[in-house]
C-alpha cells in the first residue's frame, strides 16, 4: 500500500450563499482510509436526513451532498454557544486509483455514513 497522500486528493468545496445563489455552508468531519481491497470514507452526519443524501461517483471523484435542517426555535431564544452547523453540505473526494464503480456500497448508521469503494482489479 502507498501513503494515502499519494493515492487521492481531498477536494473540499466550500462556497457561501450570496443573494439568490445557494451555496454549500459546511463540511462534515470525514475519515478516509485504505485497505488492501478498498477505500473507506466515513462522514459524521448526525441530524442529516439520510433519505435526502446524494452519493455520486463520476470519473474518479466521489461526491456526497445533503442538508442538515435548522430546527425551529422560539423567537426569544438567546444563544450562549453555537457550534452545530446547519444547511447544505457538499464533499468531493478524488481518487487516483481506479474504483470498481458497480461494487460501491453505502450505509448510514448511528449518525455515520460509511461508503466503501472497492479498488478495480
Amino acid at each position: 500500500m502507498h501513503f494515502l497522500t499519494d493515492l487521492y486528493q481531498f477536494n473540499h468545496t466550500l462556497a457561501f450563499r450570496t443573494g439568490a445563489t445557494s451555496g454549500v455552508g459546511w463540511s462534515p468531519p470525514t475519515d478516509v482510509y485504505e485497505t488492501e481491497e478498498a477505500f473507506v470514507v466515513t462522514l459524521e452526519l448526525a441530524g442529516v436526513d439520510h433519505e435526502a443524501l446524494q452519493i455520486r461517483f463520476l470519473h474518479d471523484t466521489l461526491t456526497l451532498s445533503g442538508e442538515r435542517s435548522d430546527p425551529a426555535k422560539p423567537a426569544s431564544v438567546r444563544y450562549a454557544q453555537l457550534e452545530i452547523n446547519y444547511g447544505p453540505f457538499r464533499k468531493e473526494i478524488r481518487f487516483a486509483l481506479p474504483i470498481e464503480r458497480q461494487a460501491i456500497s453505502a450505509r448510514c448508521r448511528e449518525g455515520l455514513l460509511k461508503v466503501v469503494l472497492p479498488k478495480a482489479r
